[in-house]
């Protein structure tokens, strides 16, 4: 009978192979047998099953293209006159908020003044996206992608996705301030429901300087009011910046039928007519180019 001894090369270093490929091979046959335990319901019954027809079934049908109904200049208003020296929102501000807003307001009328000594920009301009909640107040298109797990909103060339099987939101370590902020959602009936935290803090709330902190919480409640208008009223509590829950609605409606969503707005390009130079908003005429 032969006999092998560790001390032979050969042998070495085939056991070192079978080793390797040992350690490669269990974790991935364990991967996948979590990963079959994570699929959705959706993924085991098929996407054809008539339980996942019906769950669609029970959606609103928010198909197409829809645009905001009403002026985009205010969140408070839909009929507010655009670019009106003393437009203003009248959030329930704590004082020195509400000071905060009155002087910026004031800068926010000479932007793209060289000449005006505080000048401030639009976060819009500066961040070439307008963040929550501008984003849902703008004069863009929006689309409205629902499905049982998740809905995703898509504004231009911005989107927010929603998710609806009932995750949590990321711990506070994993979960920091962006513009469009953290959300959730789920259904009551035909209604979402969706939470939203963790928003960059001093972002425009519209075509004003209306801001809120960072700790603000947004809560809105999105349904069809009739088969062509989406009705997205919102709720707003900031521990920091307001005094009480501030509450404004928006509307959208639905476009034509076979309406092609418009092209995204696009920043820092060489046709753009409002670069920022040296911190600074510039109005280009297209007869100074």
């Amino acid at each position: 009978m032969t006999t092998h001894s560790l001390g032979n090369p050969l042998l070495q270093v085939r056991l070192t192979r079978l080793l390797r490929c040992a350690l490669l091979t269990v974790p991935v046959i364990f991967l996948q047998a979590g990963c079959a335990k994570e699929q959705p319901a959706s993924a085991r019954e098929g996407l054809n099953s008539a339980g996942r027809v019906e769950q669609f079934a029970q959606l609103p049908d928010w198909s197409g293209v829809w645009h905001l109904v009403g002026s985009p200049q205010l969140l408070e208003r839909e009929d507010a006159p655009a670019f009106m020296p003393g437009i203003r929102n009248n959030p329930p501000y704590n004082e020195e908020w509400e000071a905060q807003y009155t002087k910026d307001l004031v800068n926010a009328e000479h932007q793209g003044d060289p000449n005006w000594p505080d000048q401030i920009t639009d976060t819009h301009t500066l961040y070439c996206a307008a963040g929550m909640p501008h984003m849902m107040a703008g004069p863009w298109d929006y689309q409205f992608i629902a499905s049982p797990e998740a809905t995703t909103i898509i504004v231009d060339k911005e989107s927010r996705f929603i998710p609806t099987e009932g995750r949590a939101l990321p711990p506070d370590d994993e979960m920091w301030p962006i513009i469009r902020g953290w959300s959730t959602g789920h259904w009551e009936g035909q209604t979402l429901v969706v939470e939203t935290i963790n928003v960059k803090e001093g972002l425009w709330g519209d075509r004003t300087p209306v801001k809120f902190s960072s700790k603000a919480r947004y809560v809105e409640r999105i349904r069809s009011i009739d088969a062509n208008t989406i009705e997205n009223q919102v709720t707003i509590t900031d521990p920091v910046a307001l005094t009480k829950p501030w509450t404004w609605t928006k509307r959208y409606a639905r476009r034509e039928a076979g309406t092609w969503p418009s092209e995204p707005a696009v920043c820092g390009n060489p046709e753009d007519r409002n670069p920022i130079v040296d911190g600074k908003l510039q109005v280009v005429l297209p007869g100074d180019r």
